[in-house]
């Protein structure tokens, strides 16, 4: 089981028909048309009971305190990368060691905004039903599909459907935009203290950077991943 804090990630996770089992809403805080909508949503279309609640509730259950007017409890999904499904041009975000759930969370919100097929954990640490994930996310962890895998079943999983893997280095001398994104593919991105261990570089198709004129020779991962994301969808749209 996991929470879902806030109306905005419980609209949305009710939208993916997660099965929701137990809501607790500020008794004063939960009184709007919109509120009042959704919360008819929850009761009829999830069958999970209400429980109208106080700030002294809502401190001890939501992981953020009582700044969220809803919490829910809903049970984990499957994150086998199996259910990902692809196609001849497909496009996903692979997420490695990923210390901030914060940054996962960004990185949902970017995978979706370009309509990505996929968002890949290879990291058996990182918790994707962490609060802050969700938070985060805006809810959009449960609008791109996800997985959770290890790097060697990852890559036996892109080569048997002709996923390429590109990965981001500063050590590369070849720019991010000079990958063919158009095909179909999988963008690496590392943890921000770490980066990428030299096992990703050496079984990925082609490691690239992104240029940097400042004194920093990184971007948070989150930003890394959004540069990735949008270039490879500048592609496809220029490609159509």
């Amino acid at each position: 089981m996991f929470l879902i804090e806030g109306e905005r990630e419980l609209e949305r996770a009710t939208d993916a028909k997660l099965p929701i089992e137990f809501v607790f809403a500020h008794e004063a805080r939960s009184t709007d048309r919109n509120s009042h909508r959704l919360l008819d949503r929850l009761e009829s279309n999830c069958n999970c009971e209400v429980a109208f609640v106080d700030d002294r509730v809502l401190d001890r259950v939501c992981y953020r305190g009582s700044a969220a007017s809803m919490v829910a409890v809903a049970p984990m999904f499957p994150l086998d990368v199996e259910r990902l499904t692809t196609t001849t041009n497909s496009l996903y975000l692979v997420a490695v060691g990923m210390e901030k759930p914060g940054n996962l969370g960004s990185m949902f919100r970017s995978a979706d905004a370009v309509k990505a097929d996929g968002v890949i954990v290879c990291d058996e640490n990182t918790d994707v039903f962490n609060p802050n994930v969700v938070r985060a996310s805006l809810g959009t962890l449960f609008c791109v599909p996800v997985a959770r895998t290890t790097i060697r079943s990852l890559v036996k999983w892109c080569k048997d459907r002709g996923v390429a893997l590109v990965a981001t280095s500063p050590q590369s001398k070849t720019p991010y935009t000079r990958f063919d994104y158009t095909q179909s593919c999988g963008i690496v991105i590392g943890s921000e203290s770490q980066g990428l261990g030299d096992q990703w570089l050496e079984v990925v198709d082609q490691v690239v950077k992104i240029p940097q004129m400042g004194k920093s020779d990184s971007l948070n991962a989150a930003m890394a991943a959004t540069v990735m994301l949008f270039e490879a969808r500048r592609q496809r749209i220029e490609l159509q």
